[in-house]
């Protein structure tokens, strides 16, 4: 299933990791607002998740959330509720396949924080020392996870119509998650 969702998102990966990668050249200020951008895609989203009915006979949630270690990174930034600032609009998922897409893309995500904390590291080790934890916890785990998440898709996707859920709300998270940068991010920090 993974190399299915690689193949059939390739076209959104680009702007996916641009979107992700606008970081690269900001300062201080700019990396809190990256955080609550990423903290305003991925709180709903969690919500969301954890709304899916029986998703957690398939996978086991406790270990995906990494909203504690976005929020602790964001308040020593002074962002001290992050949950007051604007908020992308994820509704649960009817099933549990849909939600695994999503999942998906948010969990490709995490495979480019490693570059950007080596990068941030040499522009801001003070920031990063304070409030790198997510960028550094996430890269810990993110390849234990993937496979995990691969190994659930492939035991759901069995079935050819869950296998088709799955891939076609991946392409929807990718271009809900783009939409909701193209908004929170100014065009001229996009990577190209």
């Amino acid at each position: 299933m993974l190399s299915r969702l690689n193949r059939e998102t390739r076209h959104y990966h680009q702007v996916a990791d641009s979107d992700r990668l606008a970081m690269l050249g900001s300062e201080r200020s700019s990396y809190a607002s990256f955080l609550t951008r990423i903290y305003g895609f991925e709180s709903p989203l969690e919500a969301a998740l954890l709304s899916t009915d029986k998703l957690d006979e398939w996978l086991d949630l406790r270990d995906r959330g990494h909203l504690h270690l976005l929020r602790a990174d964001l308040h020593m930034l002074g962002v001290v509720d992050p949950n007051q600032q604007r908020r992308c609009s994820i509704v649960p998922f009817r099933h549990p396949a849909e939600a695994l897409g999503w999942l998906y893309v948010v969990e490709r995500n995490t495979l480019l924080h490693g570059v950007i904390e080596r990068h941030l590291r040499g522009r801001m080790p003070d920031v990063l020392r304070s409030a790198g934890s997510y960028l550094a916890g996430q890269q810990r785990s993110n390849g234990l996870r993937f496979r995990d998440l691969g190994g659930v898709m492939d035991r759901i996707a069995k079935d050819p119509m869950c296998a088709d859920r799955i891939a076609i709300a991946a392409k929807v998270a990718f271009r809900v998650q783009h939409g909701w940068y193209e908004i929170a991010v100014p065009p001229r920090l996009h990577v190209a």
